[in-house]
């Protein structure tokens, strides 16, 4: 927003706020596009910095947080508390060894960062924040690879019509034989 006129600040980020305190991800998402396509004519730059960073910032309205847990994650002071913690527990390290030595180094200064954390207003909601991470991770593992697959099933159906078939009801089966069957022998032992 620095490409900006100064007095065009508070308006965007006061439709940037108000698309961040949305519940619904998707009217957030109309909002802050219109705000770009808006500011597109005037500073390409900025818009174009906003779309960027659109997914980051309705991360948070996507997990359907709890708004004071929303309130604590907009603000970079728990990320700041935890990296000014990790430079003052790393600054007299005179000799860095290896890149495991620096990760130690770097838990140790997460675990002491982690002794200020209840210290913020919504330390108890991070077992919230933690589970709806866990189902969005869920979600992003396991449904693309469901995607591609139907994708690809409709795809060979488009191609190879004549090796599907529609069986009563059923979804679509393939009607081809196994690329491999083994070969048994009289005694049931495959040859």
């Amino acid at each position: 927003m620095e490409l900006m006129p100064k007095e065009h600040h508070a308006a965007t980020r006061r439709v940037l706020r108000q698309a961040w305190e949305l519940d619904d991800a998707d009217k957030a998402e109309k909002l802050i596009r219109n705000l770009a396509r808006q500011l597109d004519q005037q500073w390409p730059g900025v818009a174009a910095s906003i779309l960027k960073g659109l997914d980051e910032i309705l991360t948070v309205v996507r997990l359907k947080l709890p708004k004071e847990l929303r309130r604590s994650l907009a603000c970079t002071n728990i990320a700041e508390n935890m990296m000014g913690t990790i430079r003052r527990v790393t600054r007299n390290v005179k000799r860095w060894r290896d890149a495991g030595m620096a990760l130690r180094w770097v838990a140790a200064g997460m675990i002491e960062a982690n002794k200020g954390f209840p210290r913020l207003k919504a330390h108890r909601q991070f077992s919230v924040l933690r589970a709806a991470l866990r189902v969005r991770h869920n979600r992003m593992t396991i449904n693309p690879i469901a995607h591609v697959t139907r994708a690809a099933s409709h795809s060979f159906r488009q191609r190879r019509p004549d090796l599907v078939q529609q069986r009563s009801g059923h979804p679509l089966y393939m009607n081809m034989q196994p690329l491999y069957q083994p070969q048994l022998s009289g005694n049931g032992a495959v040859a």
